[in-house]
């Protein structure tokens, strides 16, 4: 690489940097609405909390024993307006006993025929009214516990570490109450103080936060009970001090107070008609999950030839014209609850893009994925183990697995691989807190495979130099081999055994600006086989920003301003691998309408092509207009596209529509649907045109007894003249989830479920060469057949027919009934 190569992305990370230093110090005495408070931080008045001498009824009344138990607080609106007086009015009641913590909230509100209140899947209440309170149980601004209920007495609570995502997969033990009344509604709950990690003192040292959730007008109205300091990026730091909690049950020693064996037996049949073997298999497969707190900072938990034939199928995506591994996100629950911890902490831009090309393979500055646990395809058994410390906490996770499968990223994309043998596979991760809000991170993440290793050490930190600071670097060195894998080792061709990545990003704020600037090398041999990193030999600038006003004049609007983004790629040997500049527009106006629209001009190598002046555009829309249709999602982008298969020019255009239907309380409609088309930019005529659609319809009896089915319809087209290699003209594919759930009793479960698969008869053999039922790609579960959660890869691509008069043919099924038990000690 050139020296001047060094000095351009020199001057490049510089200058950004110092525009965000600049544009904070010109714009932080010019906040609208918001910066004009700045509340100092562990100053506020505290609460005393009140003791019960017997536990109050959780009924949706408020009896005569909250009386007294109300909390003084004053309530503020700090979003979408900042720090404002809140447009309806919140009471709350607080209060505990030696073994639980109660609270109570009466929330009034003007229309309570408006009132959001559905019965739902727990943990999905974001677009309803609720309330509740997050909990910092060791008052130091690192943790909290997060508990809310709507007006149905449904539950959404969460696990929040400053510096990561919210762990909303987080369950706790609690009971909880709702009652719409003629003037708002009524929520109550009683948690036992088992779920939450504390210290073992007499006298406590809590802080906390309430919360209510008012979806209506302007936005998602949230209403806390203290003034926000928004260039303070710690939200936990500015809790309120909670008094009074004293002899309550805690110890630092082990127990079983907190143990529990959960157990299932899952009868199923299996037809795979299409498979290559061509078998059916019947059989019951019994499983185990234990988990143990022996004492408030430990948790265990293991399990044995894990079943997760109930858990939802991946939604589709099109990957017609991708050069990179799509990403599925986590739904198992073992794997996702804390799947966090494992992750090093940092900020996501404050605007981004993702189109069909990408941008700079997703690698932005941002901290590297070193761990993505789909990785772990089919494990036989599995283990982790958190200990928390006093300023620290370790996090280790181990698994045997008999279908590992790796991406593997290169200089133009990534691929996937599935290995031929077992793997064992370990991660591990320690972090330590130190000075007030910073963070020091360090990683392992090894695979075992094959007679083959695969290993990956890093270190991360977040510094907090100033409250509306954050700067995060990360360095990360690999070790790996060919893991046992001939095609594997075919594709290493030419590349090195070891590698390193690091990055580094500066992120400032304040109440109506956010400007970020990141710089990340990740080297040409890196690897990362337990993790998911798309692209390697890249060297990225990457600075975005937005800037929001609130527009007083104009009661329509709400929050309007410009935002931009600038990434710079380039490899190792100095070449240009893209350069992309994404201005736009955002804002949200009344009606609860949130628009982004920009623009994006780049210039991208793909496949040793250069490909200059490429123009697109950018919308995306999402609107919350009643509380039976919400919410409703649109996004486009028309313009320039690289055909990447034939490696030339194209335009085209994707499109995306999604939304909720919601006729009564209890029953949903959630549609997706996506379309896109390609042409050559040179002659105009069609490569292909492919669409997706998705219906799940949800429907609750009651919160034990639910129905879940989801359709998905997926077909692609192409013109096979404007190839370059062969490919099928056509294909279309049905995808059917049932789920019948019911609930007996808290620790009794009735589970029954089916799944079907169909492709057109043409690609059907096609599709059992290349992708067998087990393609770590695809499946949910490889035990039984799930959906497929792609359209595109060759061999998927159907038959030269076209559409008219094909008929569907049965690729895979199951029929299942699932009996669980759990055994609380």
């Amino acid at each position: 690489m050139s020296m001047t190569s060094i000095r351009r992305w020199g001057l490049t990370f510089s200058l950004s940097f110092l525009l965000c230093l600049a544009a904070q110090l010109i714009f932080s005495g010019k906040a609208i609405a918001r910066d004009n408070e700045k509340p100092a931080i562990w100053t506020k008045q505290s609460v005393h909390i009140k003791r019960f001498a017997t536990p109050p009824a959780i009924d949706g009344k408020l009896g005569p024993e909250w009386a007294d138990a109300q909390v003084p607080a004053e309530f503020f609106e700090v979003e979408p307006l900042g720090n404002a007086a809140p447009p309806v009015k919140t009471v709350a009641y607080l209060g505990y006993d030696s073994d639980n913590l109660y609270f109570a909230f009466r929330c009034f509100d003007p229309t309570p025929g408006a009132i959001r209140a559905n019965l739902t899947e727990r943990d999905k209440l974001l677009f309803d009214d609720y309330a509740g309170i997050y909990v910092d149980t060791f008052g130091d601004g690192r943790h909290a516990y997060e508990f809310t209920v709507n007006p149905r007495g449904v539950q959404m609570d969460a696990v929040r570490t400053e510096g990561q995502n919210d762990d909303i997969t987080w369950d706790g033990k609690w009971t909880s109450a709702g009652r719409v009344t003629e003037d708002g509604y009524i929520i109550q709950a009683s948690i036992p103080l088992t779920n939450m990690l504390y210290a073992a003192r007499p006298v406590q040292d809590w802080k906390f936060m309430l919360i209510r959730m008012w979806p209506r007008e302007r936005g998602r109205v949230e209403i806390i009970n203290f003034k926000m300091d928004y260039r303070n990026p710690c939200l936990i730091c500015q809790f309120q001090a909670l008094e009074g909690m004293e002899n309550i049950r805690g110890s630092e020693h082990a127990s079983l107070d907190n143990f529990s064996i959960q157990s299932s037996l899952t009868f199923h049949r299996t037809d795979r008609p299409l498979q290559l073997q061509n078998h059916t298999n019947i059989g019951a497969d019994p499983d185990v999950f234990l988990k143990w707190g022996p004492s408030p900072r430990t948790t265990i938990e293991f399990t044995a030839n894990p079943d997760f034939s109930q858990v939802e199928a991946d939604v589709n995506q099109l990957a017609i014209n991708n050069r990179f591994v799509l990403f599925f996100p986590e739904r198992r629950p073992f794997f996702q609850d804390t799947n966090d911890t494992f992750h090093a902490p940092g900020m996501p831009s404050g605007f981004a893009f993702d189109g069909p090309a990408g941008i700079a393979g997703g690698s932005s500055g941002q901290p590297l994925n070193l761990f993505y646990s789909r990785s772990i395809a089919k494990p036989l058994a599995a283990a982790k183990a958190t200990q928390q410390f006093g300023n620290g906490q370790l996090s280790v996770l181990w698994a045997t697995d008999e279908l590992p499968t790796i991406v593997v990223p290169n200089a133009n994309g990534s691929s996937v691989f599935q290995l031929p043998g077992e793997s064992v596979d370990t991660v591990a991760r320690y972090s330590l807190n130190f000075l007030k809000n910073s963070t020091l991170g360090f990683s392992l993440a090894d695979m075992q495979s094959g007679g083959g290793h695969s290993m990956v050490a890093s270190t991360d930190v977040l510094l907090r130099p100033f409250s509306h600071l954050d700067i995060t670097g990360q360095y990360a060195h690999s070790d790996a081999d060919a893991l046992g894998s001939p095609e594997l080792l075919a594709a290493l061709a030419g590349r090195g055994v070891t590698g390193d990545a690091f990055n580094i990003q500066a992120d400032t704020r304040g109440g109506f600006y956010d400007f970020q600037a990141g710089y990340s090398d990740i080297g040409r041999d890196f690897r990362s086989d337990l993790g998911f990193v798309q692209q390697t030999d890249l060297r990225t600038v990457d600075t975005s920003g937005t800037v929001q006003w609130i527009p007083e004049s104009n009661p329509a609007i709400v929050r309007l301003g410009p935002a931009f983004r600038f990434v710079n790629s380039y490899n190792h040997n100095g070449i240009l691998m893209e350069r992309t500049f994404l201005p736009g527009i955002m804002g949200v106006t009344r009606g609860q309408i949130d628009v982004r629209l920009h623009g994006a001009f780049s210039t991208e190598t793909i496949s040793g092509v250069h490909f200059d002046d490429q123009k697109r555009i950018i919308g995306e829309l999402q609107a919350r207009p009643c509380k039976w249709l919400l919410p409703l999602n649109a996004t486009f982008i028309v313009g320039d596209l690289v055909d990447l298969v034939n490696v030339r020019r194209g335009r085209g255009y994707s499109l995306g529509f999604g939304g909720v239907v919601r006729p009564t309380s209890q029953l949903s409609f959630t549609i997706d649907t996506s379309h896109e088309r390609l042409e050559r930019k040179d002659n105009g005529l069609e490569v292909y045109h492919a669409q997706i659609g998705r219906v799940n319809t949800q429907y609750y009896f009651s919160r034990k007894v639910d129905i879940t089915s989801i359709l998905q319809y997926s077909y692609v087209i192409r013109d096979p003249h404007q190839y370059v290699i062969p490919v099928l003209r056509s294909n279309h594919a049905l995808n059917s989830f049932f789920l019948f759930t019911y609930r007996f009793k808290p620790q009794f479960s009735f589970i029954l479920g089916y799944n079907d698969s169909f492709v057109g008869p043409k690609a059907a053999r096609f599709f059992d060469a290349t992708h067998p039922i087990d393609d770590p790609n695809h499946p949910q579960n490889a035990a039984s057949c799930t959906t497929d959660a792609s359209v595109g890869p060759a061999g998927f691509q159907g038959s030269p027919t076209g559409l008219a008069g094909q008929s569907l043919t049965s690729r895979c099924r199951t029929v299942f009934v699932k009996l669980g038990y759990t055994f609380h000690l």
